[in-house]
C-alpha cells in the first residue's frame, strides 16, 4: 500500500479541487457537498487556529449584505446531516446543489486570504459561479468581472448563462476548465 504524504492545506485544496472537477462533471451531489464540505471545515480550522477570524468572515466583500443571513444558514446544514447520524437517524433532508456551489466560492476564497495561490479550478470556479449571481455580487467586482471578457464566447456566456439549465451550466464549466472556452 503506497502513502500520501500531505499536510493540512494541500488537504483542503485537493478537496476544493475535486468537488469543483466532480459540480463540471456532474457527479453525485452528495459526494460533492461531503468533499467540499470538507475541505471548507479545514480551511476554517486553520483561519480558527492561525487568529485569522476577519478573513473567515470576510464574505461580505462579494456577498451583498441581505444575502449573509441566507447564506450563514444553508452553509453548516446539509453538511452535518451527511457527516453525523447520532440525534436524526430517520430525518429527510433536502440538498440543494448550490449550496455545494457557494461552499467552493467560498473555501476557495478564504484558501487564498490565507497566503496560499489559488488553484486554476477555483478562479474558474469563482467566474463560473459570479457569472450565473450577477444580483449577489457587489457592484464593484462585478464591473471587475465584466471587464474580463474580450472575446464573443464570453459575452455570450454572460448574457446566456442564466437561461441555461444547471447540467448546462456544468458543461460550460467543464469547457471553461477545459480551456475550451476562454476567458
Amino acid at each position: 500500500m503506497g502513502k500520501i504524504r500531505i499536510n493540512k492545506m494541500d488537504a483542503a485544496r485537493r478537496q476544493i479541487d475535486a468537488s469543483i472537477r466532480m459540480t463540471f462533471s456532474g457527479e453525485d451531489p452528495i459526494a460533492i457537498h461531503s468533499v467540499i464540505a470538507a475541505g471548507h471545515r479545514i480551511i476554517r480550522d486553520i483561519c480558527e487556529q492561525r487568529g485569522d477570524i476577519e478573513s473567515y468572515l470576510r464574505f461580505t466583500d462579494w456577498i451583498v449584505p441581505e444575502h449573509a443571513a441566507e447564506f450563514w444558514q444553508h452553509m453548516n446544514a446539509s453538511a452535518n446531516f451527511l457527516k453525523h447520524a447520532d440525534k436524526d437517524v430517520h430525518a429527510i433532508h433536502e440538498l440543494n446543489e448550490e449550496e455545494s456551489d457557494f461552499m467552493i466560492v467560498f473555501a476557495s476564497r478564504w484558501y487564498g486570504d490565507l497566503g496560499s495561490a489559488r488553484s486554476r479550478e477555483m478562479n474558474v470556479f469563482a467566474y463560473w459561479w459570479a457569472l450565473q449571481h450577477p444580483d449577489v455580487i457587489k457592484p464593484k467586482l462585478l464591473e471587475q468581472i465584466k471587464r474580463v471578457g474580450r472575446d464573443s464566447e464570453h459575452r455570450t456566456m454572460v448574457t446566456g448563462m442564466a437561461a441555461l439549465s444547471r447540467a448546462d451550466r456544468q458543461k460550460v464549466g467543464a469547457m471553461m476548465l477545459g480551456g475550451k472556452v476562454r476567458f
